[in-house]
């Protein structure tokens, strides 16, 4: 960070508004801020920490007492860069605080802009908003920003030489937070302790839980679940079987069971064809009657016609005659109207010009009246004026007098609130004095109180050590204990594992092997019962063959018989349709004309007649005959279907019986070569016998297991407890070190606690002494006192001042106003005079025109007596015109009537003849359509709906038909001649039905049998994971255990202390080198305290306290700086500028040339370095320079000035 800007006013002695340009004060790299003691140099560095951060370190509470004792407001503003990776941005931080009590401020505005060459861009607002934000900017807080920018005053040389190293650890602590190290850093092993011991007891609860899932179960569970599902197997693949025969048959019965819904449809439609036929009919009837619609409509329309026109004719006559009455009464009226306008309009219009006049005459008296009105009222409103202004002015006057008397009397106060500028110097530096001795005093008080904790300590300590010493002890003995104990037992060993893996597989391949003969054997026993259903059910094929057969011989034979009896029955109906023939031209025959056959001319023996109920008999039976006929036809063809397809299925059946018996064998052979890989002894032993002699080879191979995983899990205990002995003796001897260290050093801080509580003791002797010396005549208690008199004196001037100012202001504001009031008075006299003599004038004027306007009206509104007049004028002319109207259309309705009267007869004439034709046409027309009357046409008309409806029925009675019959065709070829009986079906239903039960009850087991499984391998896993778990989790608990004892006392902070102190000493050193030409360089002694390498003497280390001081200034700055950057790297950009404040005023000449020689010659990149001093040499050495000028007695503040050599 490089300051630009600052700008402060209302801070400590800084009353007016200041500004610093740090762009021109920093070009040099090297800069200096002087002044007087107690001028404000530091206040410019409060100025900066209260822009940023809102805070003042050396005040309480961060703000009380920075206001300006003449002020109320403290304004700052501070304007830097910041060099970030994309190039340089510029900030402006500002901020506003007011008086809020005797010594608090409270913010009232604040905020930080970014400064961009496109204009500013807001990043916060707020007090709180803006310390975050720049706090964000440069990643350190107000501490840390202040220990990394200023080395105090009297603090140059302390950290190098003054400070002890237990002191200087301590001080690395809180400049580098290392705290966090310490007891944060133990409560977080303790807490992370806690958590693994919670979860390493959750993980062993849970193994507990899961029971026993080891790989010995699992495997026996896998077992299982292989013997279930080959049982599951054969059950499935029997139930495949049956439901493929299922379907085979569950077709035959649907198509069956459709066909006969199917016929008993179509015998439900055959019995509503009458119905159909109706509809058909009155479909037709509905069609013809349809063309005669329009006669009818034309004979209805004639009809109204006719006698609508003939009503037309009377009514028209009627109105006729009351419109030649109604005409000679409107011609009277208009006459008399006519005679009364000739003789009242000539007076109404003389009567009528007076009153206008007098219109005019009210309206000049109203405007009259209102003008007077007006100037009446301006007249007293001048006169109320006056006598306000009158009253004002008295009082006014009287004010005057007395601020006058206050103003003298602020200025007598004034005079007397005076404090003599010696005897505030003394009370200033008495009161610095008294807070100087006040905190000597506490640090005297804290000091005592540290030793006595620091004797407490050691006495702890040195109990702590004898425990830990006592505890070392048994832990070595415990230790020595478990090492034997482990050493038994793992000489004890009861077998080797790889014996057990090959035992193990051996026994695989032997349960592998028997398992192939259970499912071989399995197999074999599923494929004899299919086999035997087989053979089962090509027996059926073959008997249903041969009952086809039969079936196709006898339907052949019955068609043979019924051919011989139609053919029979048709010779007999051939006979006798010719002997009635004969007998019907025999009864045609007369004697004497020839035979239409023979031509003979005599009839001898004519031919008898042959009865007729004979030939209606024989042709009855001739149809039964072929009826019969066609069905032994129907019956041979559907035995001709049936035969092949019963062959056809024999053939499969057989085919299939022979797979099944080739399957068999093949399963034999199978199970024979399996049996023969089996041990001789085992050779004729059955399936059950073989999962036996496994059963009892596995409980051994298990007991072997057994014994060994008895025996690891011995050796792991053994080795558990040896583990644990270790761990435990190691946190002895980590608690025993511990506690040797933390005596050591409690021994070492009780000598440092007496040292500091010795120099407390002479510091505060010393700063008693100096009180003593400045405050002279003031007693210590009223050094406060005497202080906040002078405080409150200033204060009640500032009060008495700005009073002053007020009255002053306010007297020259009344003495205006007295002037102002003065003038206005005798303005208001003139308006008021020209008023009264114009009112006057308009009174008269008023008189005047009221007598006239009486002559006119009487007294009564001229409007009402000209409003009355033009009625009258209207009313007249009204009357008239309203005559004429009425007259006029009288005339027009008696000739409008009488050719609406000639109109209408000739329309009845018209009506007449067109009705007469319509029912000429409408007669014709029925004939033609075979309707005797109109009704009965009417009658046989449908609505669109009903023929539509009608028509719908029919037609879907049609389709329903087709379709049904094209069904039934369909379902006999798919039927193929073929039937399936109630009893066939059922029994198909109950062995599907017992294949499935089995197959489900299988499945069932088997899923069981998985589930188990599955959840065994699932819990195995868990139990697998949940013992790794536990061994990485009682690990890591040992790891802590062992963490948590090193950690015990500060022994990993001083560690750290160190560390860091050695990483400032070599930054430090490198610094130190280019300062003095590599001449020396800084070290930490093996004591924790610097020593110089001194490289121009062959590297001789020699202790710092040899320093000259000189070489103290050049050692002391190296290691500040060194500080500042280790400091810095905790923000985000660097910090480049520093502050020395310190007191060059104890330097003698040649030292104080040596400190100038060094700060010319110190040049470091992107840091600029300012000195802050009152000493007259050192700021004519410096050529840029920040001059305060100490602000003066007339409340003038602190000045500043930029002076450049």
């Amino acid at each position: 960070m490089k300051p630009v800007y600052l700008k402060l006013a209302g801070l400590h002695s800084f009353r007016e508004p200041q500004e610093v340009d740090f762009a021109r004060l920093c070009e040099g790299g090297l800069f200096g801020i002087f002044g007087p003691t107690g001028s404000g140099k530091s206040t410019v560095l409060d100025a900066v920490t209260l822009a940023l951060y809102g805070r003042v370190e050396r005040a309480p509470h961060g703000t009380a007492g920075i206001l300006n004792h003449a002020g109320d407001r403290v304004q700052v503003e501070f304007v830097f860069e910041l060099a970030h990776p994309e190039g340089r941005k510029r900030y402006r931080v500002e901020r506003v605080y007011r008086r809020s009590g005797d010594v608090a401020v409270a913010s009232t505005a604040a905020r930080l802009v970014e400064i961009t060459a496109g204009g500013e861009i807001p990043l916060a607002e707020k007090e709180t908003r803006v310390t975050a934000g720049v706090e964000a900017l440069l990643g350190l807080k107000a501490d840390d920003f202040t220990r990394a920018v200023v080395l105090p005053q009297g603090k140059f040389d302390e950290f190098l030489k003054k400070v002890k190293p237990a002191e200087r650890r301590q001080m690395l602590e809180r400049l580098f937070g290392l705290t966090e190290y310490g007891d944060k850093l133990r409560q977080k092993v303790k807490q992370r302790l806690e958590a693994v011991e919670k979860r390493l007891a959750g993980i062993r609860g849970e193994l507990e839980g899961l029971g026993d899932a080891s790989d010995e179960a699992l495997a026996l569970a896998g077992k299982g679940l292989q013997e279930v599902s080959l049982r599951a197997a054969g059950a499935k693949r029997r139930c495949l079987i049956m439901e493929k025969e299922y379907e085979e048959k569950k077709n035959v019965w649907q198509w069956q069971e459709e066909l006969a819904q199917v016929e008993g449809d179509l015998a439900v439609l055959e019995e509503r064809r009458p119905a159909m036929d109706r509809l058909q009919e009155k479909l037709a009837a509905a069609a013809r009657a349809l063309q005669a619609v329009p006669y009818i409509r034309e004979v209805d329309e004639a009809e109204k016609a006719f006698e609508q026109a003939r009503f037309n004719v009377a009514q028209t006559g009627n109105r006729l005659a009351a419109a030649l009455e109604r005409a000679e009464k409107a011609s009277k009226d208009l006459e008399a109207a006519r005679t009364r306008r000739r003789q009242e309009e000539p007076v109404l219009l003389e009567r009528k010009g007076h009153l206008a006049r007098a219109l005019e005459l009210e309206r000049e008296i109203d405007s009259l009246k209102q003008q007077g009105t007006g100037l009446a009222g301006e007249c007293r409103e001048l006169e109320r004026e006056k006598e306000r202004i009158s009253l004002a002015l008295q009082e006014h006057r009287d004010n005057k007098d007395k601020m006058e008397g206050a103003v003298n009397r602020c200025r007598e106060d004034l005079a007397a609130s005076r404090v003599d500028p010696e005897r505030r110097r003394q009370v200033a530096a008495a009161v610095l004095a008294y807070e100087r001795w006040q905190k000597a005093e506490e640090d005297r008080l804290q000091a005592l109180d540290a030793l006595k904790q620091k004797e407490d300590q050691l006495v702890r300590a040195q109990s702590a050590l004898s425990t830990a010493q006592e505890v070392e002890k048994q832990a070595r003995a415990g230790l020595e204990l478990a090492e034997q104990k482990e050493k038994e037992t793992r000489e004890s060993r009861p077998g080797e594992e790889a014996a057990l893996q090959e035992a193990a597989g051996d026994l695989e391949r032997r349960r592998a092997q028997v398992a192939a003969v259970r499912r071989l054997t399995g197999e074999m026993a599923d494929t004899a019962v299919i086999l035997q259903e087989k053979e089962t059910a090509c027996r059926r094929a073959l008997d249903d063959l041969r009952r086809a057969e039969a079936r196709l011989d006898e339907a052949s034979r019955a068609r043979e018989r019924a051919r011989e009896v139609c053919r029979a029955s048709e010779e007999k109906v051939e006979e006798l349709g010719r002997r009635h023939t004969a007998a019907h031209l025999a009864a045609t025959l007369k004697e004497g004309e020839p035979c239409p056959v023979c031509g003979s001319p005599h009839h001898p023996s004519p031919a008898a007649a042959a009865g007729a109920g004979e030939l209606a008999a024989a042709r009855e039976e001739l149809r039964k005959a072929r009826q019969s006929l066609e069905d032994a036809q129907v019956t041979l063809e559907k035995a001709q279907r049936q035969e092949p397809a019963a062959r056809e299925k024999f053939k499969a059946a057989d085919l299939a019986v022979q797979e099944v018996k080739k399957r068999l064998a093949a399963l034999e052979d199978e199970t024979a070569a399996v049996r023969g890989e089996l041990p001789a002894a085992w050779a004729d032993l059955s399936p059950e016998q073989l999962e036996a002699e496994i059963a009892r080879r596995e409980d051994a191979l298990r007991q072997r297991r057994q014994n060994l995983a008895a025996w690891q899990r011995e050796l792991e205990e053994r080795q558990k407890g040896l583990q644990e002995a270790r761990q435990v003796h190691s946190r002895a001897a980590v608690a025993l070190a511990a506690a040797e260290s933390a005596a050591k050093g409690a021994r070492e801080a009780l000598r440092e606690a007496a040292e500091k509580a010795r120099l407390a003791e002479r510091e505060a002797r010393e700063r008693l002494a100096e009180l003593d010396a400045l405050r002279r005549d003031i007693s210590v208690e009223d050094v406060i006192a005497e202080q906040r008199r002078i405080e409150s004196l200033d204060k009640q001037r500032f009060v008495l001042e700005k009073e002053r100012g007020r009255l002053e202001k306010e007297l020259a504001e009344v003495v205006r106003v007295i002037e102002n009031l003065s003038a206005r008075e005798g303005e208001l006299g003139i308006k008021l005079a020209a008023g009264r003599q114009k009112l006057e004038n308009l009174r008269a004027l008023y008189r005047q025109r009221d007598e006239e306007l009486k002559k006119i009206t009487g007294g009564r509104p001229a409007a009402e007596l000209l409003a009355g007049v033009q009625a009258r004028l209207q009313e007249l002319s009204t009357a008239e015109d309203r005559a004429r109207e009425e007259e006029d259309l009288a005339s027009r309705e008696k000739s409008d009537l009488q050719q609406a009267l000639a109109a209408a007869e000739k329309a009845l004439h018209l009506a007449r003849d067109r009705m007469e034709k319509g029912r000429a046409g409408l007669q014709e027309c029925l004939q033609e359509l075979h309707f005797v009357t109109r009704r009965e046409a009417e009658d046989a008309l449908l609505s669109i709906e009903e023929q539509e409806n009608m028509k719908k029925t029919v037609d879907e009675y049609q389709k329903e038909r087709e379709r049904l019959a094209g069904l039934r065709r369909s379902l006999k070829e798919k039927l193929a001649g073929r039937g399936l009986s109630p009893e066939e079906w059922q029994d198909c239903l109950h062995k599907l039905e017992a294949a499935r039960r089995e197959k489900e009850e299988a499945l069932n087991e088997r899923a069981v049998a998985r589930d188990k499984y599955r959840e065994l391998a699932g819990k195995n896993m868990r139990w697998k994971e949940l013992t790794r778990q536990a061994k990485e989790t009682g690990d890591l608990k040992n790891r802590l255990e062992t963490l948590q004892n090193l950690f015990k006392g500060n022994a990993f902070v001083d560690y750290l202390a160190e560390e860091q102190l050695v990483n400032v000493a070599r930054d430090a050193s490198a610094r130190l080198g280019e300062l003095t030409r590599h001449r020396y360089a800084l070290e930490v002694g093996s004591d924790g305290g610097f020593v110089i390498r001194d490289e121009a003497n062959g590297g001789v280390k020699r202790p710092v306290s040899t320093l000259s001081g000189g070489e103290t200034f050049v050692t002391s700055l190296a290691l500040a700086l060194a500080l500042s950057a280790q400091i810095q790297l905790k923000g985000r950009f660097p910090l480049e500028f520093f502050f020395l404040d310190e007191g060059f005023g104890t330097l003698d000449p040649g030292l104080l040339e040596v400190v100038v020689s060094t700060l010319e010659r110190l040049r470091l990149a992107h840091l600029n370095i300012g000195v802050i001093s009152h000493v007259p040499e050192l700021q004519q050495r410096i050529p840029r320079r920040l001059v305060v000028h100490p602000a003066l007695p007339d409340g003038t503040g602190s000045r500043l000035e930029l002076e450049m050599a």
